[in-house]
């Protein structure tokens, strides 16, 4: 399958797996998958080109019936590279003033996808792993 319908068929799956099940149950699936990876496919992030991944999401996004969150965008980008073998984690920070919430991804602590200046402003809540 073409990896821009993977994702975009995956933000529909993350759009609706957070809006039913849930966040708690976002992190848990998303647990589940980088365990049975690290145990069972893992492979090395330089066997993938991060890039033309990070332009199909993009592709994938504009097509997508809604605006994808950085929850949704964090959850695809990570499912996807598990599926590919790639041990990515998810992160969720908070900042303050005026609250504010984040999520992004992380493989072996470097952020893809997202800025690194931007996600060091947050305080990390909850991480997969």
């Amino acid at each position: 399958m073409c990896t821009s319908l993977r994702l975009y068929m995956l933000l529909l799956f993350a759009w609706w797996f957070t809006r039913r099940r849930g966040l708690g149950h976002a992190v848990a699936y998303a647990r589940k998958q980088f365990e049975w990876t690290i145990t069972h496919q893992r492979r090395d992030v330089s066997e993938v080109n991060m890039e033309t991944i990070l332009e199909h999401l993009q592709r994938a996004s504009r097509w997508c019936p809604y605006q994808p969150r950085c929850l949704e965008r964090s959850l695809v980008l990570s499912l996807y590279l598990l599926s590919l073998g790639i041990p990515a984690g998810i992160k969720i920070g908070v900042r303050r003033p005026g609250f504010r919430a984040h999520c992004w991804v992380e493989v072996n602590s470097q952020v893809i996808g997202d800025d690194p200046s931007v996600v060091n402003a947050y305080a990390t809540i909850i991480g997969v792993p």
